[in-house]
């Protein structure tokens, strides 16, 4: 069966909404953050947005350079460099979804690498976990000291709303977008442990027991997914080509200690009937 429908929507809001966020530390911190006040850039490759944020003291402004809209934030600095994100008000107008995730959640931030020219960092829901068994990360992005160049829009993927008769009509080889199904099979062993899966290091879905989700990858070529639980990574390639479908079976092995994730490309058949048993 299906996640309810709230459920996987306030994970997509999670995914889309926090995932471009970013914030810099202020002067003299005493979180040992490498980062300092002033004013930073960031490219959403998922929207192909523009960002440029504004850090004094703990306050961060950010403004989306392509839609104009102005989000203000409280920065709270942690130990080793890292810090939280409380949302304070925005410009644009937000869903009550949207509102009640911001007004309820912190948005934490890891550093995992600093240079004179940039940053890396990954995103995670109200806190850093201690353990690096899994990947628990929302995303993983790059700031930048200066604006960079811009680039051709292209957004790289996003969430599949088209239903299924839609897409038996319209849906070809001339199409602008693949479709990726991701399901996880119903099974009775592990089937209390999760892991994330990942598309070029952006949450895509969430795979619990008996459950499935599907998006459109815009962009052609590869397309690098990557799954980590119990310290076992499993890592997937898509030769994505629009027009195309792809069926990933996200598996779960039950070991001793721990469920270790397994990520599978299969023939569309098999795929389409696993899909929709799931």
């Amino acid at each position: 069966m299906l996640l309810t429908k709230t459920t996987y929507r306030h994970s997509v809001i999670i995914l889309f909404l926090f995932s471009h966020i970013i914030s810099s530390a202020q002067k003299n911190n005493s979180s040992g953050s490498p980062l300092k006040e002033g004013i930073y850039y960031a490219y959403d490759n998922k929207y192909s947005q523009y960002y440029k944020y504004i850090v004094k003291g703990d306050e961060q402004v950010e403004y989306n350079l392509d839609k104009g809209d102005t989000t203000y934030y409280k920065i709270n600095y942690l130990k080793n460099g890292a810090y939280t994100l409380k949302y304070q008000s925005s410009t644009d107008k937000k869903t009550a979804s949207h509102l009640n995730l911001l007004n309820n959640h912190l948005i934490a931030y890891e550093i995992v690498s600093a240079t004179n020219n940039y940053f890396v960092y990954r995103i995670y829901l109200d806190q850093i976990p201690d353990s690096k068994a899994e990947s628990r990360y929302l995303a993983m992005d790059t700031m930048w000291m200066k604006e960079p160049p811009r680039l051709p829009r292209q957004i790289l993927f996003g969430e599949l709303t088209e239903n299924l008769s839609y897409l038996k009509k319209h849906f070809k080889d001339t199409s602008g977008y693949a479709i990726v199904y991701f399901y996880r099979p119903g099974k009775f062993m592990a089937k209390l442990n999760e892991y994330y899966v990942y598309g070029e290091n952006n949450l895509v879905y969430w795979a619990r027991n008996s459950t499935r989700y599907a998006i459109k990858v815009f962009r052609e070529g590869p397309f690098n997914l990557n799954a980590k639980s119990g310290n076992t990574e499993s890592k997937l390639v898509l030769d994505v080509k629009r027009g195309r479908k792809y069926y990933v079976q996200c598996l779960i092995h039950h070991k001793v200690s721990k469920a270790t994730p397994e990520l599978q490309l299969v023939a569309e058949a098999e795929g389409r009937e696993g899909y929709e048993s799931s």
